[in-house]
């Protein structure tokens, strides 16, 4: 797979989306 494949790049940036909406969930007040 090459890094500069379209579709692994929007995997990738799909992915790291999802963790950055965990964290923020995470650390959100209750």
């Amino acid at each position: 797979m090459r890094t500069s494949d379209p579709k692994y790049r929007k995997y990738m940036l799909a992915l790291m989306g999802v963790c950055a909406a965990i964290i923020v969930i995470v650390n959100m007040p209750k």
